[in-house]
């Protein structure tokens, strides 16, 4: 039998008979090595076929970990929906971001439907639909609401999977969680809602209390400003000042000094807020009063950098001052040149009693 050296063959005597046997018991020893390489060929070969499963199994199992990893940390699950038995596979990830327990089985489709938000409901439907019956790819985002009663955001795209006839069998997509990115979208917009109303309730009253809002970079020397400057200075925006300089050449000579001095105090950071009643020159021609108040800005080392302030056309206020000062000293006038007489006054300045002293 193999593995076994066959018997030596006896010799005959006659020449022919003798070579036959011989050739015989060659044959019998080369059948008897091929046997052993062939039983040793084929352990090898299993051994080595063990040998390469075993590792393509575990690059697989490494594979399927390192995309379980990676899913995870993206927020980004996949799934796999059957079209004839309409059964739903799907990854850990998938399993998580709908709030289902760890290693749970993919739920049913009307369960999955159940778990979309009913304002979102009949969008994700059909968008499924449309994969189904037209192959037509989709990307949608919608809200989920989970089994402990959470809300979260996600974005779900699938396309169809089409077999050799060309009819599609099944659909494949992923889906990512957007909750973090979706609130933080909710809040900007929130928050530009807000501030276009601010906005809208900050014009009606600087265009009521006649007033203009302005920015001084103390650093580069340069002003920005806000609405209302033609109805107090008769200057478009775009006309306003740009430096200093452009500021100083509409400010009164007589309270140039002042106003540069309170500069000068900003920068230092000797003034924290500043009030300044002076003389500006509006687009007319024509001297106006204005009262500028402000706030110095600082950085992080306390460094003034900008100044934010409000200033309001008092012109009206002025005349009225001047014309009450130019009464009282018309009065001082006429009862200084009556010195024996004293006069009691009414609101008008007329003369409502005199007195004989």
């Amino acid at each position: 039998g193999a593995g076994k050296t066959p018997d030596p063959v006896e010799t005959s005597g006659i020449q022919e008979l003798d070579a036959l046997a011989l050739a015989l018991r060659q044959m019998m020893t080369d059948l008897d090595l091929q046997t052993r390489k062939n039983d040793e060929w084929q352990a090898n070969y299993a051994y080595t076929l063990e040998c390469q499963v075993a590792e393509r199994t575990e690059e697989l199992r490494s594979l399927t970990h390192q995309l379980q990893e990676a899913q995870r940390i993206a927020k980004v699950g996949s799934w796999e929906l059957d079209v004839a038995t309409q059964a739903i596979s799907w990854s850990p990830e998938i399993s998580r971001i709908m709030g289902m327990p760890p290693g749970a089985a993919a739920p049913d489709y009307d369960r999955i439907l159940a778990l979309i938000h009913p304002d979102d409901r009949e969008d994700w439907h059909q968008a499924v639909q449309r994969v189904i019956t037209e192959g037509v790819t989709y990307t949608l985002e919608h809200r989920i609401l989970r089994p402990d009663g959470t809300c979260r955001y996600m974005v779900s795209r699938g396309e169809a999977v089409r077999n050799l006839d060309g009819h599609i069998v099944k659909l494949q997509g992923t889906g990512a969680d957007i909750t973090d990115r979706k609130r933080a979208e909710l809040a900007q917009m929130q928050l530009t809602q807000e501030l276009v109303i601010w906005r809208e309730r900050y014009d009606i009253a600087t265009w009521a209390g006649q007033q203009v809002l302005y920015e001084y970079d103390l650093e580069a020397d340069s002003y920005t400003w806000g609405p209302n400057t033609e109805k107090i200075f008769g200057y478009a925006i775009e006309a306003m000042p740009a430096n200093l300089d452009d500021n100083l050449a509409l400010i009164h000579p007589d309270d140039q000094a002042t106003f540069v001095q309170q500069i000068v105090d900003e920068r230092s950071g000797k003034l924290a807020k500043c009030q300044l009643e002076m003389r500006v020159r509006h687009h007319n021609g024509d001297y106006i009063w204005i009262e500028n108040k402000g706030i110095v800005q600082t950085d992080d080392l306390c460094r003034p950098t900008v100044t934010i302030g409000f200033i309001k056309d008092i012109n009206e206020r002025k005349r009225a001052e001047f014309l009450l000062r130019e009464t009282n000293l018309r009065q001082q006038t006429i009862l200084s040149a009556l010195p024996d007489l004293a006069y009691l006054l009414g609101a008008d300045g007329t003369v409502l009693e005199r007195v004989t002293i």
